[in-house]
């Protein structure tokens, strides 16, 4: 039986929290993100650890139908959810793929366009196979976006900028920018 401290509860429940909350798109607004990250119509997304769809659903709507969204988590209550949503909206450019970031073995490589880990990676058991998995799908020229909290601001949670980009230039991803604000930072990766 795998215990779980006191700490790491409440830690999952403010984040459960903060990802469902109804002010969130007050701090980021899905549709500005996806428009920052230049996605437009006929465009197709791989949101990697997707959650229930805070991207996905929004990003669905601006690819439209002659663009496609594969969202991908490890969590099948959450994917449920996402379907969910999407069928509310009649959205059927949407593919959920349960598995872990670095086991995307459903899409073949150099199939995506604009690739994003949206407050995910420092979930990811496997953080440099998630990335060299997203290096496989992205078609070249593509670009992946990692948005995440900053590990020394979080109390521990999130990852290291600095981590990141050293362990994705590893990968072969070019960093085209790093923008850091005071408890999250985005980082702009180009697959050349």
């Amino acid at each position: 039986m795998r215990l779980t401290s006191p700490y790491s509860l409440f830690s999952r429940s403010l984040e459960m929290m903060a990802l469902e909350n109804p002010l969130r798109p007050l701090i980021h607004d899905p549709y500005r993100v996806l428009e920052e990250m230049g996605v437009r119509a006929g465009a197709t997304l791989l949101d990697i650890g997707c959650g229930s769809g805070y991207i996905a659903i929004p990003a669905a709507e601006v690819v439209g139908q002659a663009g496609h969204i594969y969202a991908l988590d490890n969590d099948g209550g959450k994917l449920s959810r996402l379907k969910r949503k999407a069928e509310r909206r009649g959205l059927k450019n949407l593919t959920t793929i349960l598995t872990d970031a670095w086991r995307i073995n459903q899409l073949n490589p150099g199939t995506i366009d604009v690739a994003l880990m949206f407050f995910s990676l420092h979930h990811f058991e496997k953080k440099r196979e998630s990335l060299r998995m997203a290096w496989e799908k992205l078609k070249s020229g593509a670009r992946l976006f990692i948005f995440e909290p900053i590990k020394t601001r979080m109390a521990g949670h999130g990852t290291d900028a600095g981590e990141v980009l050293r362990a994705s230039a590893e990968e072969g991803f070019i960093h085209i920018s790093l923008r850091t604000g005071l408890l999250t930072y985005r980082l702009e990766l180009l697959k050349p």
